[in-house]
């Protein structure tokens, strides 16, 4: 079996997603963007939730902020921790910095979009739901101040509220 580099793997996930945004723009055209953007919030939500479901990760130590942590960023996306490091932590919170590859990001940038518009319409919704599957009282804010291409890293936060 042939080995796939890490650039081959980065580009041909940058160019997926450079075709899922030009598929959610053309369907914007017709449904309006708001609407094209809200469907694939849907599919992401729908597809994080499915995965979570099915997940045999049940026994992972820690607080219930630091197991958000681990099930979302390390096991689901698959980033390595020295990419999302942990910079601020208590037992209710969590304060992430993102540095790793991102083809969201990287596809936004190909195609002019703005990342704050995408991750606040795409993605936000769908990581509070994977969250929600753990606890109902876990909550995800991202620092949209503090987001790529605007800031060297994406400041990500996980909040357990009383």
């Amino acid at each position: 079996m042939k080995m796939v580099s890490m650039r081959t793997l980065q580009a041909t996930q940058t160019a997926d997603f450079v075709r899922l945004f030009e598929y959610v723009q053309v369907v914007g055209n017709e449904l309006g963007k708001k609407k094209a953007w809200k469907l694939l919030e849907q599919s992401v939500t729908q597809r994080r939730i499915k995965w979570y479901q099915s997940s045999e990760l049940s026994n992972i130590d820690g607080t219930l902020v630091e197991t958000a942590y681990e099930l979302f960023f390390l096991h689901y996306l698959r980033i390595p921790a020295d990419k999302v490091p942990i910079v601020k932590k208590t037992d209710s919170k969590i304060v992430i910095k993102s540095y790793n590859f991102c083809p969201t990001l990287e596809a936004c940038k190909i195609l002019g979009l703005d990342t704050r518009f995408v991750c606040k319409n795409a993605y936000e919704r769908p990581t509070q739901a994977f969250f929600s599957q753990i606890d109902p009282k876990l909550r995800f804010e991202r620092n949209y101040e503090c987001i790529r291409p605007h800031s060297e890293y994406c400041e990500e936060i996980i909040i357990l509220d009383e």
